[in-house]
């Protein structure tokens, strides 16, 4: 808890730690430098301590389709090392044949994982892809919501233009747009999606780029209905972010639903501290 308001951090990525380093190296290198954090489990902890962050949405991408099942376990393994800490999300991958990808989808059904994370940017594909909308379509006639890397001046693969036909033609399926829904171009993906009523998004790895009434504009025009906080960990520390979210004019409501009600509400788990309030 911080400055009176229970955390989730709805967009966070662990590694196991024999590659943790190394992930975020890539990480790092992918985004052009940025400077990173630890990517391991007891690094991550240790930073929801200090900045008072109660529970993790934590997620990593499949880069090949053979990643996709060692991943799941060890997402699924951490989370229930650490209940009251992490909410796991799975992965799929868009290459995977039609069969592996029932198979994963049954997999994360029947262990409970709370929605998928894919990174299209990094693999390449564009998020409109074959392959990613037959992602789409299993994960909408599972109810598991997709969480997506949205936005990159560099590549048009997961831009607004792409990602809005996909939310019309998958009307039943929950997408999220990190990074407000398109990296780069802020403005622009609120506007786009302000109407789409099955797309939310985080506000992870944006701030640092952001003026106050940039950033004031995106979370308004979404709605805090439609907006989680997330870091991004660890691709940004989480302490600027939150610094920056609590010195924004919003209302007691609006960080609420900010800060955890929404990722709640988009996830669908009851948190530690509204279970123990019952």
């Amino acid at each position: 808890m911080r400055n009176g308001y229970y955390i989730i951090d709805a967009h966070c990525h662990i590694y196991p730690e024999k590659i943790a380093h190394k992930a975020a190296m890539n990480i790092s290198r992918f985004y052009e430098g940025i400077d990173h954090c630890g990517g391991s489990i007891p690094e991550l902890l240790e930073l929801m301590e200090q900045q008072g962050i109660d529970l993790s949405v934590v997620n990593s991408a499949a880069m090949t389709p053979h990643q996709v099942d060692p991943i799941n376990h060890f997402l699924l393994d951490a989370a229930a090392q650490y209940p009251d800490r992490f909410v796991p999300l799975g992965t799929m991958h868009p290459d995977s044949t039609p069969e592996e990808q029932e198979q994963h989808i049954r997999f994360l059904k029947d262990n409970g994982m709370h929605g998928i994370k894919i990174h299209p940017d990094m693999l390449a594909q564009p998020l409109d892809s074959p392959g990613m909308q037959r992602v789409y379509a299993l994960c909408q006639e599972a109810g598991i919501p997709v969480l997506l890397h949205t936005g990159d001046s560099r590549y048009d693969f997961t831009n607004p233009n792409r990602m809005l036909p996909m939310a019309k033609k998958y009307p039943r399926l929950t997408f999220i747009g990190g990074h407000f829904g398109g990296r780069e171009f802020y403005r622009e993906a609120a506007n786009t999606f302000k109407d789409c009523s099955n797309f939310f998004a985080d506000c992870s790895s944006s701030f640092l780029w952001l003026s106050p009434e940039d950033a004031l504009y995106c979370l308004r025009t979404y709605s805090a209905d439609r907006i989680m906080f997330g870091t991004d960990h660890p691709v940004m520390r989480p302490g600027f972010d939150l610094d920056y979210l609590f010195s924004l004019p919003l209302t007691d409501e609006e960080r609420k639903k900010i800060l955890s009600g929404t990722a709640q509400k988009v996830f669908g788990f009851t948190a530690p501290w509204e279970s123990s309030a019952k």
